[in-house]
C-alpha cells in the first residue's frame, strides 16, 4: 500500500475577505498596485447564465469546473443563475475540493456533488476518504476519475485494510485523441479497465468522461463542432463497451440507472448545433452531462475560436507602463515595458500572437520575462471602434491574456467591478482565491480587529452557523455588521451590491461558534440575486431604521422570504438601527415590539454609530440556535439546517506574533448591551 499523504487544510491561510473589502472597496482602478487581476461581475454572471441556457438547449445536466477562478463567489455565480442551477462541480485539486467544503458551500446545499477531476493518485486515498466522510454529513458526495487498473486495486486494498464496505462513485476517463488522460476505447486495455471497475467491490461506475482539450485550437463553429462530435463518439462508444460487459458482470443488478456521459470544454460547449442536438437524441447510450470551466472568464484563446466576441471576456490584468523605447522595435516601431510579465500573465500562447492584447490600443504584450513584459505595436486590434495608439510612462493598461486559467493562479485575490451598475473601473468587491495544489498560501491579510497576543494559526470551532443580514437599503445593515466584526463605525458606507461575506468566531459558554455572515443588498433590483443566498440560513438579522418608517412597513416581505427559503428552524432577531437618533424616530419601540410578538421574532434596538447593542442580536441568535441543537430540535448533520459541526481536533498553534487569522481577539473592547427585557425567560447575560 502506498504511503498516504494529506492536504494540510489546517495550515492554509487565505486572505480575510472583510479586510480586503475594507481596504479596496470603492477605490478606482488607478489606485490599485499593479499587476492586478480584475473581473467584471456582471459579465461573469451573464456568461454563467448563457452556459445554463446552453445546457438546457442540449437537454443536458451541467457540471461547473471551478479551477479557473478558485473562489467561493465565482462558484455561487456558476451554480445559480436566472437560467437555471446545478449542484455539481469539478475540482482539479484536492485543495479546491477541501476549500469548497470549508467555505460552507456544501453545508448550505449549494454544492452537493464534487468530481475530483484528475485520475486518483494512490497516495491520496486517505485524504479523499476524510473529505468524503465530511461531505456525507451533508448528503453530498465525492466522485473520482479512474483510467488505470492499479488505481482500482489501490482503492480495493485500502477499503479492505480499513474493513470498509464503501463503493467509490467513479467516472471512467476515455481518451478522445489528445493524449492527456484516459484510454482509447479501441484499446484492449480499455475493456480490461471497464471489466475491472464493473466487477470491483469498491467501485460504483457513475459514468464515462471525456475532455477534448485540443478544442482550444478551433477557429470556427465548424471546427469546434467536430471536436464535440469526437467527444460524444468516444464516450458513447465507452458506454457501449460497458453495457456489453455488464451483461456478464456479477454486479449487473447494481446498475439499474443509465450511465452518465460527461463531455465538454468551453469551446465545444459553445458549439451545440441543431444537427448535433438531433443526433444526441438518436444515438446517446446514457444521460448527457456537459462540463466546462473557462466560460465565465474567457480569454484570447477562446476569442480565437470565433465563438465569442471581446465583450464577453470578463477578466483582465491591470499593468503600468514603466519604461518606453522609441524606435527600438521591428521596422523602427516603438516599444515599451510594463510591470506584468510571465508570472502575472503566464507563458501560454495561442493562435493570436503574443502573450496578451492591450484593451483599446494597437499594442500587445509581445515578450515576457519573469516580472516584466515588453509591449510591442500591432497593425490591427481585436477591439472594434476607435483605438488610441498613444502610450506613456505611468499609463495604466488593461491586458487580456492568452489563458485565463493559468493567469488566475498567480493572484491571491481578485478585484471585482460591475459594468452593469456603472462601476466598470471601480472596485465593488474582492474575491479571495484558493491557492496552491496542497501548499499553504504565502500571504495573508490580517483583520485589524483580530489582533491578539495569543494567536491561533488554525481557527477551530464547535459549530459553523450561517446568518443572513436583511432589510431595506439604507437601514445601516453593512455598518451594523462592520461594527460587529471590527468594533468600529464604517464611515461613508455605500449600498451593498448583491451580497457580501464576512465571519467572526464568538464564544458561548464553552462553545466556540463561527458565524458565517451574509450581508445582502436591500435594493429591489438585487432581490432575485440575494434571495438565493437565504437558503440554509440558521439565523436572520432583520434590520429596519427607526428614523425611516418605510423601512419598517416592508418588514413582513423580508421575513416571509427568509422563512420560505432559509432553514425550517430559522431564528430571527429584529433590530431597530440608529437608536442614537432618538429625536428623528418614526417607529416607536412599543409598535415594533407588538409586530415582533405577532410574528414570533426577538427584537432589540442598536446603534451602528455608537456600537450600543450591536453585538447583542448576533449573540442572541447564536444562543437560540445552540439551544435548538442541545434540545435535539435542530440537527447539524441535516442538509439545509444552516449549521455544521466544526473540528476542535485540528492542531492549534499559539504564538506571540501579532498576526491572527480569523480568531476572535480576547482583549478587544466590547460594546455595552441594552436588552430592554426582551430576552426569553431563563436567558442569562453570562450565557452570552
Amino acid at each position: 500500500m502506498s504511503t498516504q499523504t494529506r492536504t494540510p487544510i489546517n495550515l492554509i491561510v487565505t486572505p480575510s475577505k472583510q479586510a480586503l473589502v475594507d481596504e479596496f472597496k470603492g477605490k478606482p482602478f488607478s489606485a490599485l498596485r499593479t499587476p492586478a487581476l480584475v473581473v467584471d461581475r456582471s459579465v461573469f454572471a451573464r456568461n454563467c447564465e448563457r452556459m445554463h441556457e446552453t445546457a438546457k438547449v442540449w437537454g443536458a445536466d451541467f457540471r461547473a469546473h471551478v479551477k479557473s477562478h478558485k473562489t467561493v463567489e465565482g462558484v455561487r455565480l456558476q451554480l445559480v443563475t436566472k437560467a437555471g442551477k446545478t449542484h455539481a462541480v469539478i475540482a482539479s485539486t484536492l485543495m479546491e475540493a477541501w476549500q469548497i467544503y470549508q467555505s460552507g458551500l456544501v453545508a448550505e446545499g449549494i454544492v452537493k456533488d464534487i468530481l475530483y477531476g484528475v485520475p486518483i493518485g494512490i497516495n491520496k486515498i486517505e485524504d479523499i476518504t476524510a473529505l468524503q466522510d465530511n461531505l456525507e454529513k451533508h448528503g453530498a458526495t465525492l466522485r473520482l476519475i479512474v483510467d488505470n487498473i492499479e488505481q482500482i486495486s489501490a482503492l480495493e486494498a485500502y477499503e479492505s485494510q480499513k474493513q470498509n464496505s464503501r463503493r467509490w462513485s467513479v467516472f471512467v476517463k476515455a481518451d478522445c485523441g489528445d493524449k492527456r488522460a484516459g484510454i482509447p476505447t479501441t484499446s484492449p486495455r480499455f475493456e480490461e479497465l471497464v471489466t475491472k471497475v464493473l466487477n470491483s467491490p469498491a467501485i460504483s461506475v457513475y459514468g464515462f468522461y471525456a475532455h477534448q482539450g485540443n478544442s482550444y485550437t478551433s477557429t470556427s463553429l465548424e471546427e469546434a463542432s467536430k471536436f464535440l462530435s469526437n467527444e460524444l463518439d468516444t464516450v458513447n462508444k465507452a458506454v457501449g463497451v460497458a453495457l456489453e460487459l455488464l451483461k456478464k458482470s456479477p454486479n449487473a443488478s447494481l446498475y439499474s440507472s443509465p450511465f452518465v456521459i460527461s463531455v465538454g470544454a468551453t469551446p465545444t460547449a459553445h458549439a451545440a448545433s441543431v444537427e448535433t442536438r438531433l443526433r444526441l437524441e438518436r444515438e446517446l447510450n446514457g444521460v448527457l452531462e456537459l462540463h466546462a470551466g473557462n466560460y465565465p472568464l474567457l480569454d484570447l484563446q477562446q476569442l480565437n475560436t470565433s465563438l465569442i466576441n471581446p465583450e464577453r471576456i470578463s477578466q483582465r490584468v491591470l499593468a503600468t507602463v514603466i519604461s518606453y523605447y522609441p524606435g527600438r522595435g521591428d521596422n523602427g516601431e516603438d516599444e515599451a515595458m510594463c510591470d506584468a510579465g510571465a508570472i502575472a500573465m503566464s507563458k501560454d500562447k495561442g493562435p493570436i500572437e503574443g502573450f496578451g492584447e492591450i484593451v483599446g490600443k494597437k499594442w500587445r504584450l509581445g515578450r515576457v520575462s519573469q516580472e516584466h513584459g515588453i509591449l510591442t505595436k500591432t497593425k490591427s486590434s481585436v477591439w472594434e471602434g476607435s483605438v488610441d495608439d498613444s502610450l506613456r510612462i505611468g499609463d495604466q493598461v488593461q491586458i487580456i491574456g492568452q489563458h485565463a486559467c493559468l493567469i488566475f493562479s498567480a493572484y491571491p485575490w481578485i478585484y471585482v467591478c460591475d459594468s452593469e451598475s456603472g462601476q466598470s473601473d471601480t472596485v465593488v468587491d474582492v474575491w479571495p482565491s484558493w491557492k496552491g495544489c496542497n501548499h499553504p498560501s504565502a500571504m495573508a491579510i490580517v483583520d485589524a480587529a483580530s489582533e491578539a497576543d495569543a494567536t491561533e494559526l488554525v481557527e477551530t470551532y464547535d459549530f459553523l452557523l450561517k446568518f443572513i443580514v436583511i432589510g431595506e437599503a439604507g437601514t445601516g445593515k453593512s455598518c451594523l455588521l462592520h461594527h460587529f466584526i471590527h468594533n468600529s463605525f464604517k464611515a461613508h458606507a455605500q449600498h451593498t451590491i448583491g451580497v457580501e461575506f464576512s465571519s467572526r468566531t464568538i464564544k458561548l459558554g464553552e462553545k466556540r461558534i463561527k458565524l458565517q455572515l451574509w450581508d445582502t443588498a436591500g435594493q429591489e433590483r438585487f432581490r432575485s440575486v440575494t434571495r438565493s443566498y437565504y437558503r440554509g440560513a440558521a439565523g436572520a438579522i432583520l434590520v429596519y431604521d427607526i428614523t425611516d418608517r418605510s423601512s419598517y412597513v416592508n418588514l413582513s416581505r423580508w421575513l416571509d422570504d427568509a422563512r420560505a427559503l432559509a432553514s425550517p428552524n430559522l431564528v430571527t432577531v429584529l433590530v431597530g438601527n440608529k437608536s442614537d437618533r432618538e429625536e428623528e424616530r418614526e417607529v416607536e419601540w412599543s409598535e415594533a415590539s407588538r409586530w415582533a410578538a405577532r410574528h414570533g421574532v426577538h427584537i432589540m434596538e442598536a446603534s451602528s454609530l455608537t456600537g450600543e447593542n450591536v453585538e447583542a442580536p448576533f449573540l442572541l441568535a447564536a444562543r437560540q440556535v445552540l439551544l435548538a441543537i442541545e434540545s435535539g430540535e435542530l440537527d447539524p448533520e441535516k442538509a439545509g439546517s444552516g449549521v455544521s459541526y466544526g473540528d476542535r481536533a485540528l492542531r492549534r498553534v499559539n504564538s506571540s506574533s501579532r498576526f491572527s487569522f480569523g480568531s476572535s481577539a480576547s482583549g478587544r473592547k466590547r460594546s455595552s448591551f441594552k436588552l430592554k427585557n426582551i430576552l426569553p425567560d431563563g436567558f442569562r447575560l453570562r450565557d452570552l
